[in-house]
């Protein structure tokens, strides 16, 4: 039975939270939510570092301008398929900051990828996340800038239904149980070290894809509002053990909590959403 900081009223919650957000993502969950589902800490996803890649909306306008993604930039959805507390249906929203994207303090921004939302669904209908997805990329215009809509390949009924009865064209993306592995590391390694991070001037170094939650949610995520799911996959995501005899080149990654990621190595394998291009004039100033 899973015991939760909110079962205990006697401890100051607000001082335990704060000190539980020092933790690694993993310990936290573990103790935070009482989620020891989460029973190792990864070992494929090393580069990734939280205070580096997870921003809020108030981080992001500041540089920006805007509290949503800026409509010249061009989208991408990914969706692993379920309907289950074990699988649930996990989609992820990216974004790539166009060619004209400027600098920030000598950070190069064009071409950084943004994951900026993420609807994790359980016991639900192909008709029931249809409805959520529209009701969340109708208000700017994202349906018509989303250039990949890509889908784990077994949900052939989902697909066709998507496609068919509510005009969202997702297609099954490749199969390949570590494709994107390689992709998503590199995404989250740090570059410009001798710099600081464009969103936290206290850090110095940045990766190539940051995670975008709610500032409410930024020390401790609940929802999706905090991308919870893709934030506390991420850390734990490991190799399978091996059994005795099995060679090295067998490895695969642990098969289970994983559908975030997996949407997260479909779109790293694709290189993300293309940047938007500089128009002439654009290239003709540069």
């Amino acid at each position: 039975v899973p015991a939760r900081l909110s079962d205990n009223p006697h401890l100051d919650q607000e001082e335990y939270e704060q000190n539980l957000y020092e933790l690694d993502p993993v310990t936290r969950e573990q103790l935070l939510r009482g989620d020891w589902q989460i029973t190792e800490r990864g070992d494929i996803l090393t580069t990734y570092s939280e205070p580096h890649t997870v921003i809020t909306w108030s981080q992001f306008s500041a540089i920006f301008g805007t509290d949503h993604i800026p409509t010249h930039w061009l989208l991408g959805v990914y969706q692993d398929w379920g309907a289950t507390e074990g699988h649930p249906c996990v989609t992820s929203w990216f974004a790539t900051a166009s060619e004209n994207t400027a600098p920030v303090n000598g950070v190069k921004m064009a071409g950084s990828v943004f994951l900026y939302r993420g609807l994790t669904m359980t016991d639900c209908t192909m008709r029931d996340v249809a409805e959520r997805i529209k009701t969340a990329m109708l208000p700017h215009g994202e349906i018509s800038r989303a250039r990949r809509w890509q889908m784990s390949h077994e949900a052939l009924s989902e697909r066709l239904g998507y496609n068919r009865e509510h005009g969202l064209p997702f297609q099954a993306w490749e199969t390949g149980k570590t494709r994107g592995i390689t992709q998503l590391k590199t995404a989250f390694e740090l570059s410009d070290v001798d710099k600081p991070n464009p969103f936290r001037k206290e850090l110095f170094g940045h990766p190539s894809l940051y995670l975008i939650v709610d500032d409410s949610e930024y020390r401790y995520p609940k929802t999706d509002a905090g991308l919870v799911r893709h934030r506390t996959e991420i850390p734990a995501y490991h190799w399978n053990t091996l059994k005795s005899g099995e060679m090295m080149t067998t490895l695969l990654p642990y098969p289970l909590f994983n559908d975030a990621i997996d949407g997260l190595r479909a779109a790293a394998a694709d290189y993300w959403p293309q940047a938007k291009k500089l128009t002439k004039e654009e290239r003709i100033q540069n």
